[in-house]
């Protein structure tokens, strides 16, 4: 969802993987619409472009890129396709409540929305569907930081590449 903080904890991670010396490539969703020009956030827009984005990750995967995407996962169709087509996928879901999202709120969006400024909000005019098996649940407290998600996802990283090498 937005303001839940994808952006944060993946630069966080990103920087975690830069210092073992690896490359890392992050495909932020908010970067990707500006790159690409996609305006619209319609249920099938929004589907259309979630693909783009996936099948732009696969190829980086498959050309050997350590891929961070950062992005609000809104369709089951799209987390199955991941799970199916991108080596090594890892999906992690950061399940933060409405009430903080809205309190946090850094673009606005929220309080546009209820001003009547924009509609198709995921999670609140906008069906979500919510992981149902990821690798990685986040449950947002008051005591979870971005940097200790990032941490959890590194060691994760870390036990993955190395399993990788040993095979």
């Amino acid at each position: 969802m937005s303001a839940a903080g994808k952006t944060t904890i993946a630069n966080s991670l990103a920087s975690l993987i830069r210092q073992e010396g690896q490359s890392v490539i992050i495909l932020d969703g908010d970067v990707l619409r500006s790159v690409f020009g996609f305006s619209g956030y319609s249920r099938d827009e929004r589907l259309l472009t979630g693909f783009k984005y996936s099948k732009l990750a696969q190829m980086l995967v498959d050309q050997g890129s350590i891929v961070i995407v950062s992005v609000i996962g809104l369709f089951k169709e799209i987390h199955a396709w991941n799970h199916q087509n991108i080596e090594n996928y890892v999906e992690v879901f950061l399940d933060v409540p409405m009430k903080e999202l809205r309190r946090r709120d850094p673009k606005g969006l929220y309080l546009s929305y209820d001003q009547g400024k924009v509609t198709n909000v995921a999670g609140v005019d906008m069906q979500v569907d919510f992981p149902e098996n990821p690798h990685y649940h986040f449950k947002w407290h008051s005591a979870l930081t971005g940097s200790m998600v990032a941490q959890d996802l590194f060691e994760d990283f870390k036990m993955r590449t190395s399993s990788l090498n040993e095979a």
